[in-house]
C-alpha cells in the first residue's frame, strides 16, 4: 500500500502519516493545503475508524479513504493513482 502511494503520487503530493496519543491515520496525502487520510483496514469491521474520525475533525481534509473491510476494495484502491481521492479540487 505506501509502496503504491509513493510510488504512483504525482510530484506534487506528498504521502505521510499522522499519530497524536491513541489516534492514527495510516497515510496522509498532502497536496498544497489539501489533506487525504487513507486507513487501510484488514478485516471486515467497522468502515471508520476513531483515528479518521479524529483527524477528520482536526484538519478537516478533502476526502477520507478507508481501504478494505467495508471501505473501496484494496484491488480497486490499487488501480487509481493517488492524486485521485483528492477529486476535482
Amino acid at each position: 500500500m505506501g509502496a503504491h502511494l509513493l510510488n504512483a503520487a504525482s510530484a506534487r503530493t506528498e504521502v505521510k502519516y499522522w499519530r497524536d496519543k491513541g489516534h492514527e491515520v495510516d497515510f496522509v496525502l498532502q497536496r498544497g493545503p489539501q489533506i487525504v487520510g487513507v486507513e487501510v483496514k484488514s478485516g471486515q469491521g467497522v468502515s471508520h475508524t476513531t483515528g479518521i474520525a479524529e483527524f477528520e475533525t482536526r484538519f478537516n481534509p478533502v476526502n477520507t479513504v478507508v481501504v478494505g473491510g467495508s471501505g473501496v476494495p484494496l484491488n480497486e484502491f490499487l488501480t487509481r493513482p493517488p492524486d485521485h481521492w483528492f477529486g476535482s479540487v
